[in-house]
């Protein structure tokens, strides 16, 4: 599960062979086989098999001094309509976007990292978007360092269950045998 939703998922109650939970709100073993630190740190990308990540500090990574500042925020309730693009440069005080008629501007010089799906409805407050003060559109179409971290710890968990190694390799052999 990473929808990071930042809150506690349901309890379990499927039959996954491995469930596995990213970042805070998960607990292993209550509500995931596993959870996934996804803070920065030492302890980032680490399967927790008993216990949670810890919780959300609710402050993004400081990136180029820009910490807070770099999170776009919905200023009211309503509909996005998107101005720019997802790796467009933008200067301080451009237009990114509007909800319910209310403007959205950059709040420093940068690129647009992230911004979700215009004519989606957002609530105050929402995160909407991210603006990087590096100013590299590359950034933009590359994975994370994070990213590659999070998934390398899913891949860690699963390769950790010996009961689902055997469904990672099928070969099938001239004559129709499957070999594990």
């Amino acid at each position: 599960d990473a929808r990071m939703r930042k809150l506690p998922p349901e309890p379990l109650r499927h039959n996954a062979k491995l469930f596995v939970g990213l970042g805070p709100g998960f607990t292993a073993p209550d509500n995931c086989h596993a959870a996934i630190e996804t803070q920065r740190g030492h302890w980032m990308g680490r399967v927790i098999w008993q216990g949670s990540p810890r919780a959300d500090s609710g402050v993004p990574e400081s990136v180029a001094n820009q910490g807070i500042e770099r999170v776009l925020r919905a200023p009211v309730d309503g509909v996005l309509v998107a101005h720019v693009q997802i790796g467009d440069h933008l200067e301080a005080g451009q237009l990114v976007a509007e909800v319910g008629g209310q403007p959205v501007q950059a709040p420093f010089k940068g690129v647009l990292r992230g911004l979700l799906h215009p004519d989606l409805t957002v609530h105050q407050g929402s995160k909407i978007g991210d603006l990087d003060p590096r100013d590299d559109p590359a950034i933009c179409s590359l994975v994370s360092d994070k990213s590659l971290a999070m998934g390398g710890a899913v891949l860690g968990a699963i390769l950790a269950k010996p009961e689902l190694r055997l469904h990672l390799w099928v070969e099938t052999i001239p004559g129709g045998e499957i070999r594990y």
